[in-house]
């Protein structure tokens, strides 16, 4: 894991823990960080906007988001799938594998990870693990439901020495790889939406995704703050990102 992918890994991991402020701060420090367009490309915030067909179909169709009481996209997550014939050891780090992901990805305020009624999940991320003699290769693949594409996948070739080691690096490393995705995903989707047809989530996820894409967006992250102030005034995180934004 490279210094900045272990930067959001513990932000993955915290993020539910921190006040809109302090979760803000650390928003602040990566924009003013010289490796702002590094993080900015790390989270895909920076690729090619969409062209006019696709923005056109954006605008027409919510996707995933919600206008309930929690707007964040869903995820599901089935069990880790084991090629047949493996062995106990890998047996055991497919379990340990996916309650650990299930674990990490719960801990997170950008997702919400469905088991009652997972077909109903905006995403679903999949495992598989095989073993050859002291090695195990270790794969995941995050898919969208609505358009039936992967959106990110991983392989780990790891040795089989300390299990529960092995089960912390790949979940952590696999859970803030999936925030990652989805946040950019989401932001796809928001670019060019009106402001005024986004639920508060939606707005501020809008602005942060314009405030670390450049300093060029920042009119744009005020005008999706502004939306959002006005329906929530004392919402901590969008009076942080305004503040900073003026």
């Amino acid at each position: 894991m490279t210094p900045i992918e272990g930067l959001f890994a513990w932000f993955s991991a915290h993020e539910a823990e921190l006040s809109g402020m302090a979760a803000f701060a650390a928003l602040i420090a990566i924009a003013l960080s010289p490796l702002r367009g590094t993080i900015g490309r790390l989270l895909g915030l920076t690729a090619t906007p969409a062209n006019d067909a696709e923005k056109n179909s954006l605008r027409a169709d919510r996707g995933w988001f919600r206008d309930d009481l929690d707007e964040r996209p869903s995820i599901a997550v089935p069990p880790v799938r084991e090629a047949p014939g493996e062995r106990d050891p890998t047996r055991g780090l497919a379990e340990g594998l996916h309650e650990g992901v299930v674990g990490d990805l719960a801990k997170q305020a950008a997702v919400r990870v469905l088991t009652d009624s997972p077909e109903d999940a905006d995403f679903r991320l999949e495992g598989g693990i095989r073993g050859v003699g002291e090695r195990v290769r270790i794969s995941f693949t995050l898919n969208e439901t609505a358009s039936h594409s992967p959106i990110w996948s991983e392989r780990y070739d790891r040795e089989l020495h300390d299990l529960l080691d092995l089960e912390d690096e790949v979940a952590t490393n696999v859970a803030a790889a999936v925030r990652i995705r989805i946040k950019a995903r989401a932001f796809e989707k928001l670019r060019d939406r009106d402001n005024e047809t986004l639920a508060v989530g939606e707005l501020l996820s809008k602005a942060a995704g314009f405030f670390v894409t450049s300093y060029e967006h920042n009119e744009a992250a005020s005008a999706a703050l502004g939306v959002a102030l006005r329906r929530q005034p004392e919402n901590s995180m969008a009076v942080a990102m305004s503040v900073f934004c003026q």
